[in-house]
């Protein structure tokens, strides 16, 4: 056999030998696959107890078995089928576009391999009750004389009402499908507590109407997302747990780049501060540095970023001491002026300033970093970093200190309210870790 197989090497050509592999290979890929898959386990199983009893072979075997399983023509085009639904679920018609699905009871986006339940409008209707803005009301102990326009909360109500179920709490942003549009999407978990044997019970725990209403800033004519930087939303918050040290740096052939760094701040003197004065004109601890080397026009661009809009600073102040019916902002007085933060390190001399090299990179902006420190830190000694060695490394290696979030002497978290500290992210100051809720 040896000799017959070295005298076929001597003789064959290289695309005769390429060939008779490429055939042997199919052959076997047929006599395989004509084998189900118990057979093969039944011959591996007879293999094995023929052969010594080696649990670590048996265990690559058994590997190589499940390998070869999953290999196959049909198990491979089975998986590529199921990926092309997960991925084409999103599509848009027979456009190139895509759209992420939502449930409709809680407003979660429903991604990757999550499945994806539909409920009919009938099914919505069942459960009026649970969903109903007036039994959100009742239950947060609202104003229920109030209906229509001059409802405080008429804003937040719209932005969660869908034309087919007004006076419902539901999700604007779900998708839709069927015939007349009647099915409206839905994650499993709010599917499941819509069964009809539920309609009396409290609404399903991550869902909008389980005191989840958050709603959005609805000022006309202003985009919140793209016209409001992060020093204007610092200098609303009507109490902040930190002090605010904005950092930009740059240089030439450099993008510009941002570091946050916030310093706790005593919770008695801030609570007592606002108690006393009761106005929002008073931020005088905002700073913005600017450090090391930049360009004309990065200084430029950054003194812009920090740079608070008078005509939108007072909007956004209106709204929410006015329409917001926001906690924070109750009994405070409109402010008269526009703060600004204390820009540092702003005039340009020969020492700070960089020639433009490359303006395509070094307008950039490339985000920020946000850098928490409790009331002892930094250390000089050690700066955020937790020994004087894990600092030399970081300076070594140049790495940036990663993002810290823990207790000091001056914290008193049980007295914040997060709705306060970030009222962009709570407008009606509604909807907060610590908020009541049903379920």
């Amino acid at each position: 056999m040896r000799a017959h197989r070295a005298r076929r090497k001597q003789n064959e050509s290289q695309d005769q030998r390429t060939e008779r592999l490429r055939k042997d290979r199919e052959r076997k890929r047929k006599k395989y696959s004509s084998i189900s898959s118990e057979q093969r386990k039944r011959q591996h199983q007879t293999k094995s107890r023929i052969q010594p009893d080696d649990s670590g072979s048996r265990h690559q075997s058994n590997d190589r078995y499940e390998q070869d399983d999953l290999l196959q023509d049909e198990s491979i085009a089975k998986a590529k089928k199921e990926a092309l639904e997960y991925l084409h679920r999103t599509q848009m018609g027979s456009t190139d576009k895509h759209i992420a699905h939502v449930c409709v009871i809680c407003d979660c986006f429903i991604i990757g391999t999550e499945p994806l339940k539909y409920i009919t409008d009938n099914r919505i209707e069942e459960h009026r009750k649970r969903f109903s803005v007036q039994t959100y009301k009742d239950y947060h102990n609202m104003d229920t004389d109030v209906e229509g326009e001059l409802d405080p909360y008429y804003s937040l109500w719209k932005y969660y009402e869908i034309p087919e179920h007004k006076g419902m709490l539901l999700s604007p942003r779900a998708s839709r499908i069927g015939h007349e549009g009647d099915k409206w999407s839905c994650c499993q978990g709010c599917y499941r507590a819509m069964a009809r044997n539920r309609i009396d019970k409290p609404p399903p725990r991550m869902a909008i109407a389980n005191g989840f209403a958050i709603g959005e800033i609805d000022i006309e004519g202003l985009d919140v997302h793209e016209d409001v930087n992060e020093v204007t939303r610092a200098l609303l918050a009507p109490i902040r747990s930190h002090g605010y040290v904005m950092a930009f740096s740059g240089g030439a052939h450099k993008s510009i780049q941002g570091h946050y760094q916030f310093f706790e701040l005593d919770q008695e003197r801030v609570n007592g501060a606002m108690h006393h004065l009761k106005t929002v004109e008073n931020r005088n601890h905002i700073y913005v540095m600017f450090a090391g080397r930049m360009t004309p026009s990065q200084r430029r661009k950054v003194t812009n970023e920090c740079t608070v809009n008078t005509d939108i600073y007072n909007k956004l102040a209106v709204w929410f001491i006015k329409k917001s019916q926001h906690p924070g902002f109750k009994d405070l007085d409109i402010p008269e002026q526009c703060p600004q933060p204390i820009l540092i390190g702003k005039e340009e001399t020969a020492n700070n300033t960089d020639s433009s090299v490359n303006p395509s990179v070094e307008d950039k902006f490339e985000g920020g970093s946000y850098y928490f420190s409790s009331g002892q830190d930094p250390e000089p000694k050690s700066s955020v970093y937790g020994t004087n060695r894990q600092f030399t490394m970081a300076m070594l290696k140049d790495e940036k200190p990663t993002l810290l979030v823990y207790g000091g002497d001056y914290k008193k978290s049980k007295e914040l309210c997060v709705e306060n500290m970030l009222p962009f992210a709570f407008p009606y100051g509604l909807g907060g870790p610590k908020g009541l809720r049903p379920t």
